[in-house]
């Protein structure tokens, strides 16, 4: 599971810029990390989770989602819910 957390932060990182990031915090302050990237950016990050994992059943989405959550980053948390 650290692996797959590994490469979703890559992604969101890749994708990130630091004026999305001021966006980010300015529209939903948060304590969390904020990356810094759009909705549209996490639903690709989504959609290539689950064309890799297609074949996950229910616990182990639910597995990885909790682990995103203990992430402590706003995106994680976002593509967790």
């Amino acid at each position: 599971m650290k692996a797959i957390i590994k490469e979703i932060h890559e992604a969101l990182e890749g994708m990130s810029t630091a004026r999305r990031r001021q966006m980010t915090l300015h529209s939903a302050p948060t304590s969390q990390r904020v990356i810094g990237v759009t909705n549209p950016q996490m639903r690709e990050v989504i959609k290539a989770l689950k064309e890799q994992h297609g074949s996950w059943n229910e616990q182990q989405w639910i597995s990885l989602c909790k682990a995103l959550v203990q992430e402590d980053v706003f995106e994680c948390q976002v593509i967790a819910f």
